[in-house]
């Protein structure tokens, strides 16, 4: 969800011709079991416009779940294949 926020930022290509915006994408990202509140801020967005912008922290609102306490990370590995 995120890698696509930065693509519709213009900071990544659909296609091999599409150009890259060098100003654009995300920092800042809150990680997993991070303390945050209602004031804290989960990234910061460097957008072209406000619309663009908007876009990408509606992307960034849908991708990050907040609970009551700290989130227990994934596994680093799933599965063992073979």
């Amino acid at each position: 969800a995120l890698g696509w926020a930065v693509v519709e930022l213009g900071g990544g290509r659909r296609r091999p011709a599409d150009a890259i915006d060098h100003r654009v994408g995300l920092d800042r990202l809150a990680g997993i079991g991070d303390v945050a509140d209602a004031a804290t801020p989960i990234a910061r967005v460097h957008a072209a416009d406000a619309d663009s912008a908007e876009a990408a922290a509606a992307r960034l609102r849908a991708a990050y779940r907040v609970g009551p306490g700290p989130a227990e990370p994934p596994p680093l590995i799933r599965a063992r294949l073979g």
